[in-house]
């Protein structure tokens, strides 16, 4: 009966350390080949908007374009009036937290956009999700939807788990 306890409490003592250390961190993700396409085309129109050359940003725009806000969900916003009421000069947005669902013809895209603003202003986050159109190899943004987003913790809120 002694050698049975004494293997259980060596084998306890021995495997201590390994379970009382932390846990390894999460690697941060690996973009997808998605991310990468869309993170390039979300960009390229923001340079093309923020440059002031709606012609550029008009080929990545589908000829039917509308964004939708959520505090006028009733009235989209149609392609041309989308395009004129783009500040030229504006500082490019940061992209974020991107998810792309691919749907072959079709990609789902969501993301934060930040738009830095000079102090005391804060930045304007928004939440977006953009519905892109694949139309003979070439992806064209049908439909945004958009939606003020909270400001980004800059620290981590305590738990009381600590």
């Amino acid at each position: 009966m002694r050698v049975p306890s004494l293997i259980f409490a060596v084998c306890g003592f021995v495997s201590a350390p390994v379970l009382a250390q932390a846990p390894a961190p999460i690697p941060a993700a690996t973009p997808t080949r998605g991310m990468v396409v869309f993170s390039q085309l979300e960009q390229d129109l923001a340079k093309a908007i923020v440059a002031g050359r709606g012609g550029d940003a008009g080929t990545l725009l589908a000829t039917d374009f509308e964004q939708r806000d959520a505090a006028a969900p009733a009235q989209p916003l149609p392609r041309a009036e989308w395009l004129a009421s783009r500040p030229a000069g504006e500082p490019l947005p940061a992209i974020s937290q991107m998810t792309v669902h691919d749907f072959g013809t079709l990609a789902v895209v969501s993301f934060i956009s930040s738009v830095a603003a000079p102090p005391p202003s804060k930045p304007r986050d928004a939440f977006v999700v953009d519905v892109w159109r694949n139309e003979a190899g070439q992806w064209q943004l049908q439909v945004r939807y958009q939606s003020p987003a909270p400001a980004q913790p800059t620290e981590p809120k305590p738990t009381g788990k600590e």
